[in-house]
Parts: C-alpha cells; structure tokens; sequence
C-alpha cells in the first residue's frame, strides 16, 4: 500500500514530519520509498538526502493518471515501505494531494497546525474527513503543540471523531528549514546536514506511534512493473551534458532516467567549475535553478560563455528551461539593478523582479524547435520571480537547434517530442561526420 502524508494547508511543516518519518525507518535499516506530490523540485532533493534514491514527482497534469499509476509500481518494486509528500492543502489546486491519494488507493495522513487552535481542531478534521468520503484520512498528526496542556485539550477534543492521533510534535525551533525566493535551502548549501539527520531522525523515533502508522506504510510490490515513461532508444551513441551545479539544477529524477534508460550517456557538466564541453557532447541540457545568485561568476566565466555561444551557433541542440533561458540571453539583470552579460546565443535580456509567476501553463509552439513542431501543445509549469525585459513575452524561445522556455515540462509526459530532442542530436552529429 504506502501513506500519503498530507497537510491542512500549506506552512503546516509536512515537509518536515516527511523527513522525521523517513529518517526514522532509514536509521533502521529500512527499505523506503518517498515521492512528492506536485511539480517540486526541492523538496525530493531533500527526500533523496534521506533516503539515498530519487524521489520521484508524481503530477497527473505534467504527465497522466497512467504515468502516476505506472511510477508508483516501478519505484515501489522491492521496498518495504512508500512515503508520499503531499502538495499544498489535502484538496488545493489541479493534481491535489487528494486526487493521487484516491488515483492510488492509499490512506492519508492529516497534518495540521495546531499553534492557534484547540478545541476547534476537530471541526476542522472532520471538515476535512467528510468533505470527500472517497479519500480516506485515516490519521492525524498534531503539529507545533505548545504544551502538555495544550496537548490534552487537543486529543480530547478528537476523541469523538474516531481519527487516531499518530503523532504529535512540539514547536521545533531547531529544525527550522531556512528559505529562500523559491523554496527550502538545498541540502549542498547547508553546513550542519549531520547534526540536522540526527535530529530529524531523534524526531521520527520518538513522536509518531509506529505501531499505528507501519501497516500503512508497507507495501507489497509485483515485482514486475516496468518504467513509467514509453520505450525511447537511439539508433548511435549520443553523449548529453546536463548541467549541474548550484546554479542548475532543476530536475525530474525521471526526466534523466528516461534518457539513460534510452541509451543516452549523462555528462554532468558544472558551468560554474568546469572548462567547455568536450567535443563527443552532442546535445545539451540547461535546467532551472538559481543562475541569478551566481550571476556575476557565470558571466566572468569567459572561456565557457564564448565557447557556449560558438557552439550554439554551429548548430548544438539544447534543450533550456527558466534559468537555462535566462543564461542562454544576451545579459541577466539581479535584483540589485546590476545587469550582466551572458551567453547571447538568444536575443533575450531577463531580469528579476519582485513578482512571482507560479502555475500550470499549455503552450501552443509558435515554430519548430528541437523538442517541438510548430503547433505543437506542451503542457508545463512555471515557477519564477524573473521576466524578458521589452517586447511581447513568447511562450518559446527558439534559434537554429535551441528550444528556450520558462515552461518547466516533464519528459514523461512528452515522450514524442524527447525522441524528437534526441532525433535532432544524431542528425547534429551526422552533419559534423
């Protein structure tokens, strides 16, 4: 089966208790399995710290009720339990924690934030249990309880409604998760992880009642599922750089399953350390991340933005989202007004902003690029604080083999235009050949 932990509302610290949770069962020795519900990219960063494996997004918008069916077999093969991370509240926005827990069949937890309530906690959990009878909320976790007192007034008030309490959590100051514009502090950007596992793992043990909670958490695997995402194989061996670093660094962990399991070799690339790609690169891949803190070394990094530039012109196919964009432009200006050149390989400016651009998006592709035909419709979502300074934005951003966007895509969802990404990196190197 598994478990969907779920919040109230979003700031309830489920992100947290997730993290406790999977500690706990990694610390003994237990086989877990964790997912995020939603287009996250932050968040499985910090499951796979824990866990030591890719924790795989589960989005029935960015992909299907198929593909998050499939994903959930595979990744459960040969695990002894599976952790679902919800998405905002139990029943917010498309592709709702709700609507997963009732696509899987698995049984919530209710997180709730418990600092400004008391008896009225269980008008709001029985809101939340009987609003749709098909989700099963099974369990409560009472978050952020001041007192011990506190405590009593609490369970006593849940005690008529016949919800279990299976875990109860005090105000953690010390777990507090710095943040930052777009989400939590990634792990490589944090100097005490050891002391912060331990306590993570101290809180897993000790504040949810386990005897409760294990059934549920367990899982039974086929053992035979296959990969979620469709049968894709390149016909010649084709190298593709993904850059990675602390600038870049939003990615599907199925997004590079896919390509690997399709014969692709990874080149992971740091544009931040490393010298220009070498010549068997024939495709790049430039994802989101953070390029407007690392600004000024991006565009002092001189030998990798000419070569970049060079190589984009003699035709190399990237495939750039959101903060790969922002690098592909002409200059990027930071919040400070300062504005810095970058590659140019677009006729692009971007600069940050103090407004957030954050949903789903379909786009129809204005022309051809080398992941989509003209008319094509891609399905995405955006999540950024920067916008192209002048002109009417466009949805894609295209120049000879480059597809540019802030759309952030799942591969698993468009399995015809990766083939088509891939296509156009064979058909590159055949022309250099």
């Amino acid at each position: 089966m598994g478990l969907i932990l779920a919040g109230e509302r979003s700031g309830v610290g489920k992100t947290t208790l997730t993290l406790a949770l999977l500690a706990a069962l990694v610390s003994w020795g237990e086989r877990v399995q964790s997912f995020k519900v939603g287009p996250d990219y932050l968040d499985p960063q910090w499951h796979r710290w824990v866990t030591g494996r890719p924790c795989p997004n589960l989005d029935t918008v960015l992909t299907s009720p198929a593909y998050v069916c499939a994903c959930y077999a595979y990744h459960t093969q040969g695990m002894a339990y599976a952790l679902v991370e919800g998405v905002m509240g139990l029943f917010d926005g498309p592709n709702s924690t709700a609507e997963v827990a009732k696509l899987l069949g698995l049984p919530v937890v209710l997180v709730v934030d418990c600092r400004r309530v008391a008896g009225s906690v269980a008008a709001l959990v029985q809101g939340y249990v009987q609003f749709d009878p098909q989700v099963q909320v099974v369990g409560v976790v009472l978050n952020r309880v001041a007192s011990d007192r506190h405590s009593e007034l609490l369970r006593a008030a849940l005690e008529p409604l016949g919800i279990p309490v299976v875990g109860e959590c005090r105000q953690q100051a010390a777990l507090h998760h710095p943040e930052r514009h777009l989400g939590l502090v990634p792990p490589a950007e944090r100097g005490d992880l050891h002391q912060w596992r331990q306590q993570l793992t101290t809180l897993g043990r000790s504040c949810f009642a386990w005897e409760v909670l294990r059934p549920w958490l367990q899982v039974q695997s086929q053992g035979n599922a296959v990969p979620p995402w469709a049968p894709l194989r390149v016909s010649q061996p084709v190298t593709v750089a993904v850059a990675r670093d602390e600038a870049f660094w939003f990615y599907y962990d199925d997004h590079l399953a896919l390509l690997q399991c399709a014969g692709v070799e990874l080149y992971w690339w740091s544009p931040l350390r490393d010298g220009p790609l070498p010549p068997e690169v024939g495709g790049l891949i430039l994802g989101g991340g953070y390029p407007e803190l690392w600004a000024a070394a991006l565009s002092q990094r001189q030998e990798i933005v000419h070569d970049l530039r060079r190589r984009v012109r003699r035709g190399l196919p990237v495939y750039a989202e959101c903060g790969g964009l922002m690098v592909l432009g002409e200059a990027l200006m930071t919040a400070d007004g300062q504005l810095w050149p970058l590659v140019g390989a677009l006729p692009v400016v971007t600069r940050m902003t103090q407004r957030l651009t954050l949903g789903y998006r379909q786009v129809v592709a204005p022309q051809d690029t080398c992941f989509v035909q003209k008319g094509q419709t891609l399905t995405g979502h955006e999540f950024h604080y920067s916008q192209v300074v002048g002109g009417e934005p466009q949805p894609i951003y295209a120049q000879a083999r480059v597809h540019a966007s802030y759309l952030h895509c799942h591969w698993g969802g468009h399995p015809a235009q990766v083939q088509r990404f891939l296509a156009s990196i064979q058909q590159a190197a055949a022309q250099v050949v």
